[in-house]
Parts: structure tokens; sequence; C-alpha cells
């Protein structure tokens, strides 16, 4: 392996974590490769965009991804139902933040991508096969059979977290929950620049405008019921005429596109990093969409690792440990609050199982400290 090409940092995935750890190592000076073959994937729809990440691509130079809002659709609030029949408005107007967006997530991480690329990083269509650490750092094995060095690497695969899998890393598992999601072109408020949320006996509903001026409609459930539903149109439309105040918001829907299936529950790795490697985004921790934050912190994970990297020696990765574990924690404690806020159906079976108490995060610090961070 003598003469295969050395970067200073490569980064397993190529979405808005890992591309936006590339962009700030790159415009620091260092050599970044980002290994990822986007395969095609089921479109994300309804994603947002909050005003706090709008601030931080701002700060970052990236203003610009978002200049041209005509493939992005605006909030301005929320209309929520929870806890009791009574909805409840929010209005950005209150947030210091200023309003968000929901996005065309492609087009989105494409941007973002070219600006990494514009930055100075490189980027492969090649996926990663395998590491092996290495005296100086590692040897990264991409799926075509080549292979090159790394001083540092990133995990930025998302769910699947395929880098921390090959490391041997395992990560805590949450209540489980599948999201189902179809466009559909309401009746009434098309224009509506609100996300709407309401609770059911059986999951919630959530709906939000997109770019094209069609509307994202996702319902979180059981995986059983998430089956059942998926397998029955008829059953499954009906879910919505059964939640009384999105039904009298939106009227009647017409359906396009299929139905798409993900898994929803909350995921965290027990170390997000280690001597050599990070993990960003959704590898780290992959939030309950009820947070309404995943992509902020894919974005801010991917910024605080390549700062951490910067900062070099043990300062950076403990800072970076610290700041996952105080945002693991805060979402783990504000995630089950909320659904502990509705008791209307308090025993019925989603309810229950996502209102089981976090587990002891012990084992978490004790997983951190042995590594020599700071916690």
């Amino acid at each position: 392996m003598a003469d295969t090409t050395a970067f200073d940092v490569v980064i397993a995935g190529a979405g808005p974590a890992g591309s936006m750890a590339a962009h700030r190592l790159a415009r620091a000076g260092r050599s970044v490769l980002m290994l990822d073959r986007l395969r095609p994937a089921s479109p994300r729809l309804g994603e947002t965009l909050p005003g706090a990440a709008r601030r931080l691509l701002v700060r970052e130079g990236l203003g610009g991804l978002f200049a041209d809002d005509r493939h992005h659709a605006p909030v301005t609030g929320g209309l929520v139902v929870w806890g009791d029949d009574r909805p409840v408005a929010s209005d950005v107007l209150r947030d210091p933040y200023g309003p968000g967006l929901r996005l065309d997530r492609a087009r989105f991480d494409s941007s973002l991508r070219k600006a990494s690329l514009a930055a100075g990083a490189d980027w492969s269509r090649t996926d990663v096969g395998d590491v092996e650490q290495c005296a100086d750092g590692w040897i990264v094995y991409r799926d075509t059979g080549s292979a090159v060095r790394a001083r540092t690497i990133i995990d930025a695969t998302g769910r699947s977290a395929r880098l921390l899998r090959r490391l041997g890393q395992s990560r805590r598992r949450g209540v489980p929950l599948v999201a189902l999601y179809q466009m559909a072109r309401p009746e009434n408020n098309a224009a509506m620049e609100r996300t709407l949320i309401e609770a059911m006996p059986d999951g919630w509903l959530y709906a939000g405008k997109v770019g094209d001026g069609r509307w994202a409609i996702g319902y979180h459930t059981r995986p059983d019921n998430a089956a059942r539903l998926r397998a029955c149109d008829a059953e499954r439309a009906a879910i919505l005429a059964r939640a009384p105040h999105l039904s009298a918001c939106l009227g009647a829907l017409t359906w396009e596109g299929p139905v798409l299936s993900r898994d929803a529950r909350s995921l965290a790795a027990k170390a997000a990093c280690g001597p050599g490697w990070f993990a960003v985004g959704d590898a780290a921790l992959a939030f309950d969409p009820i947070a309404g934050q995943g992509l902020f912190n894919a974005l801010r994970t991917g910024l605080a690792a390549a700062e951490a990297i910067l900062v070099g020696g043990t300062e950076g990765p403990s800072a970076y440990a610290e700041e996952v574990e105080r945002v693991t924690s805060v979402y783990a404690q504000r995630r089950q609050a909320l659904y502990q806020a509705e008791t209307r159906w308090s025993g019925q079976p989603f309810w229950q199982a996502q209102c089981q108490t976090i587990a002891d995060r012990k084992s978490h610090r004790s997983s951190l400290s042995e590594q020599g961070y700071r916690i």
C-alpha cells in the first residue's frame, strides 16, 4: 500500500453531515475525500431546515444554498393538536432565528455537496468497503478494491452507520417507530405555510407544504400497524379522516406518488468518536421526527467534528464527545416529556411504548471515559 493516495480526512457519506464537515475542513486547508455512490434512494419528504440552521449556514458562507426559495417552501409556524382537543398555534415571529424552510432535499443536498467541492474537497462515487488502522491513521478500502490513506475518518452514512459497524461500535435503539409518507394535494388551504401535527390513538400525523405546492403527509405509528396500513390504501386514507382538525383544515386529499416507509425511531451511538474517528449526523444520533431537528443536528455535528479535528490532540475530540452527549441527553428528556404530555390515549400500546423511561446512560459515559475523553 506504499503508493496509496493519502488524505487528512476521509468521510464516508456525502449527505448534509458529510458535506458540512468536508466544507469546513477544506476551507481550513485540509485534504478531504468524501466517499459516496449516492445510490438512488426514495425521496425525503417534508424535511425542514429551521431558522437556527439557516443562520449556521450563513455563518459558514453558505447562505446562497437557499437564496432561491422557489424550490423550498417557507415555514411560518405550526398548528399542533397534542395533549387535548384544542389546536395550539405557533408563529416564527417569536423565534429569534426566523422562519424555516421545508426543503427540496435532493436539491439542497446537491448544492451543499457542490459547495464543499468548490471549497477544495474531493468526492469519489464509491463507498467504503472496509477500514484498517495503521501506524499513521487508517487505510480505507473502497468497494471497488482500491484504497486510500487517512489520518482521520468520519462516519456520515446516516442511520446505517456503516463505518461504525466496521469499527465494532454499537448503538442504542429507541422504541420502534415507523413513518409512512405520501404526497397529496389538499382541497383546502393548499398555500398555508404552517406545519400541522395531530396526535391519534395509535400514532401521530404530520402535514406540511413542500416547494412544488403539494403536501407531504406522514403517519407515525407502530411497525405492525404501519405494515398493515401500507398494504391497504383505503384504511391508510381513512386515518386522516379520523383526525378532526387536520381533516377540517385540509379537506379532501388527492394522493400522488408512492407510499414511503421509514424507520423513525431514535438511534444513538454509544460513542460518537474515538481515536482517529468521528460519527456525525444520524450515525451519531438519529432523532424521532417529532423533534423536528434532524437536519440541523446533521449540519451541526458535521461542523463540530470538523472543528474538533482542526483543534487536534485530545481537546478537540473531548469537546465533541461532550457536545454530542449533552445533545443526546437533552433530546431524550424532551422527547419523553413530549410523548408523556399526550394523556388522552395513555392506555393504548403506541403511547405506552413511546412513554417508556429512557434507559440509564451510565454505560455511554463509561464508554467515552474509557477512551480518554472528559465527560
